[in-house]
């Protein structure tokens, strides 16, 4: 009995731990930060096809509207733009118009990111799947 209790506390203090070299440990270290960053970029990717979906079918639903045609980048770039035309103060109104610039710019890189995603991962990703579930 006493030697269970020992082996129990031994092992909550932390029990031994087996001595590796260091090149090894350096090598251990260095996957587990990989594997965490390609993890970290797995979600991303899903995150953006998935966001490109949601965006795809809510313009689907709106077509009717008049922001149908424009990303969520462009959508605040445009709201800030309708503020500045509001404001009295010029040199405000002039960094909220830059900013409009900037925010229409990253839609573009947005767009062109999402069309390359449709077109060279998402199609080939379908066509992928339709070939394997044929072949079963």
């Amino acid at each position: 009995m006493t030697t269970k209790v020992k082996a129990v506390a031994y092992r909550l203090t932390g029990g031994s731990k087996t001595v590796y070299s260091a090149d090894y440990e350096e090598k251990i270290l260095l996957f587990n930060n990989f594997k965490k960053q390609i993890e970290k970029l797995m979600g991303l990717m899903v995150t953006l096809v998935t966001d490109n979906l949601v965006t795809e079918l809510k313009q689907k639903i709106s077509r009717d509207t008049v922001d149908s045609g424009m990303n969520k980048f462009e959508k605040v770039g445009q709201a800030i733009y309708k503020y500045s035309s509001q404001i009295e103060n010029d040199s405000s109104a002039a960094v909220l118009k830059t900013a409009k610039e900037i925010f229409d710019n990253a839609g573009q890189k947005h767009r062109s990111f999402r069309t390359d995603m449709l077109e060279n991962v998402q199609k080939s990703m379908k066509e992928w799947i339709e070939v394997t579930i044929m072949r079963k």
